[in-house]
């Protein structure tokens, strides 16, 4: 909670506006511009606001290099709720940085490292703090005004050398605005009509990278 805005702020999907020290839910967007930077959450405005939300995802998994541990978590996920991949990719990004709020391990100097992000969707933006009504029946216009601030993000996370991988399972929705965009290059962007193609990406993606990390 520290690290979050405590004060100045209403829990918007509060029940019986439970205080501080019953505060069970999740972290939302960054006030804007914050929401796409990278900027130390040392003041009000860049802290991260705490939602009392039904609908939080599964609790985010630190780095860890145990498969075990990264199988158990994917297996225990559901879906529920809109989407908000700019969320996503944020946390995804600031998981790779050696400062707070997650504090990255340090990186050996004697070794070269590439920051890379996959980022894997089954469907597109519907719902920020402040656009859409997480479902696709929101107007493209709200649903753009996120696609926007993703698109920002993605910006921001590239220019920090970081490589980002986009990866679509269709949800009958069709391509989505931004994705493509937001992957370091064409061939970084999946489209998938099949769950049963998922390996496959996954695989291709797998070998980039280690490509990547060869012609370095």
């Amino acid at each position: 909670m520290a690290m979050c805005k405590g004060h100045g702020y209403t829990w918007s999907h509060s029940v019986g506006s439970p205080s501080t020290s019953n505060w069970n839910g999740c972290v939302s967007d960054r006030d804007q511009s914050y929401d796409v930077s990278d900027a130390l959450p040392s003041a009000l405005t860049t802290r991260f606001v705490a939602d009392q939300d039904p609908y939080c995802p599964a609790k985010m998994l630190a780095l860890t290099s145990t498969s075990s541990t990264i199988k158990s978590t994917i297996d225990a996920m559901s879906a529920n709720g809109g989407t908000n991949q700019t969320i996503g990719l944020h946390w995804g990004w600031l998981s790779l940085l050696q400062q707070a709020p997650l504090n990255a391990p340090a990186e050996d100097v004697n070794n070269v490292y590439q920051h890379v992000i996959i980022l894997f969707t089954d469907g597109q933006n519907t719902v920020n703090r402040w656009n859409g009504d997480g479902s696709m029946t929101s107007s493209s216009t709200e649903r753009g005004k996120i696609d926007t601030r993703m698109e920002a993000l993605c910006a921001a996370v590239k220019a920090n050398n970081t490589t980002i991988y986009t990866v679509q399972l269709d949800d009958g929705t069709g391509v989505s605005p931004v994705l493509p965009k937001c992957a370091s290059g064409s061939a970084n962007f999946f489209m998938l009509s099949n769950p049963s193609e998922i390996d496959t990406a996954f695989t291709q993606i797998g070998t980039s990278i280690s490509k990547l990390r060869v012609s370095k």
